[in-house]
């Protein structure tokens, strides 16, 4: 499936309770692409409605949710770097969702370029999409929040082979691309 971009998914209500929920989750630095995480938070029902409907409604398969995972892309974690991947879980399609930003950093889906504003996101299916950001340099200050709502077929399916090196062939044609783009930004 095509990704799809949604614009304005949560209310200002909704974007304080996530704002309050990554907050205060323990976060853990990944310096090697420049972040800090948080894995597994916990969502309320109403959260859990909303995401769901809006999947039901834009993906025509039947999902469950996974989980949702929180990152924080600041020059303070390291440089910001997001090589082109496959994710190798078990997820069938990622809400990729931008929840502030103070700075734009497009996200890649295959050869197409999204840009993302505060509330919104990119859908599409992480083991099956190449996905990846351009190379970026952060000034000091600068940051991308985004949450990643994971959502699987039920039995999960296993995409752990998808998990590959950046070296492997077939992100050649993005790894050129990005290789442009970093000359024009």
């Amino acid at each position: 499936m095509k990704p799809v971009k949604i614009s304005n998914i949560f209310s200002k209500e909704e974007l304080n309770n996530l704002t309050l929920i990554t907050n205060s989750s323990k976060k853990d630095i990944d310096p090697l692409y420049g972040r800090q995480k948080s894995i597994k938070l916990n969502l309320n029902k109403n959260l859990y409605a909303k995401l769901n409907s809006i999947v039901k409604e834009v993906w025509d398969v039947s999902l469950i949710f996974g989980g949702v995972n929180y990152v924080e892309y600041n020059k303070e974690f390291g440089v910001p770097f997001l090589p082109p991947h496959f994710d190798g879980d078990s997820s069938e399609l990622i809400v990729n969702f931008q929840l502030s930003s103070n700075t734009t950093w497009q996200v890649g889906v295959d050869l197409e370029l999204f840009t993302l504003e505060d509330n919104s996101a990119i859908l599409f299916h992480p083991n099956e999409s190449v996905h990846w950001r351009p190379n970026k340099i952060f000034n000091n200050g600068e940051y991308v929040k985004m949450m990643f709502f994971r959502y699987s077929a039920n039995p999960p399916k296993n995409y752990s082979h998808m998990n590959l090196s950046v070296d492997d062939v077939r992100f050649n044609e993005i790894n050129n691309l990005r290789d442009k783009i970093k000359h024009i930004v």
